[in-house]
This record gives C-alpha cells, sequence and structure tokens, in this order.
C-alpha cells in the first residue's frame, strides 16, 4: 500500500519541477499577460516589439515580473535579462534557445 502512494508522490512532484513555458510563444504569451496585468490593460495592448522601459516599469516592478518569470521556467535568472533583452519577443526567444538550469 505504501509504494502507490510514495509512487503518486514522485509523479506529482516531478511534474510540479517540469516548467510550464517552453516555446518562445509560450514565453512571449506569459509575459504579455502578466505585464497587462500589472498596467491593468488587455493582453493585446501589449506589443512584443517595444521595449520594457516603454511601458514605464519601475525597476521593482522588472524584478516583480522577473520573479515570476523564474518561478514559471523552474530556473534562476540574472536580475539584468530584461535591459539585455529589452523587449517581450527578444526576451522569450532568448529563453526559449536557452539550456536552463533547473
Amino acid at each position: 500500500m505504501v509504494e502507490p502512494i510514495l509512487d503518486n508522490w514522485l509523479e506529482e512532484l516531478d511534474e510540479s519541477e517540469t516548467p510550464t513555458l517552453t516555446t518562445a510563444d509560450e514565453i512571449e504569451t506569459w509575459l504579455a499577460a502578466k505585464l497587462a496585468e500589472r498596467l491593468s490593460v488587455d493582453p493585446t495592448e501589449i506589443d512584443t516589439q517595444v521595449p520594457f522601459e516603454s511601458y514605464a516599469l519601475e525597476s521593482a516592478d522588472a524584478l516583480i515580473l522577473l520573479d515570476h518569470l523564474e518561478t514559471e521556467l523552474g530556473c534562476t535568472l540574472s536580475p539584468t535579462i530584461l535591459w539585455n533583452y529589452p523587449t517581450i519577443a527578444a526576451l522569450s526567444h532568448h529563453l526559449s534557445t536557452q539550456t536552463l538550469t533547473y
């Protein structure tokens, strides 16, 4: 009786550690939705080619967004990544082509 319970727990653990965002499109959609939520606008109003700074994100907002993204990806990202890849499209493409450490 103990083994099936342990097997189920291990399956759940493995699934929870699997990143939910893996493609550039998935990352881009997620980022646009989170930014839209923060700005209280419809996600369709977010242009993924426009730099993050154009949306008047303060440093604290950017770090919160980054923290949520790390959680979704299951890895740690450099705090400067939003400045190195200044648009949602650039960041999404970069992240989708990297081997992330989980």
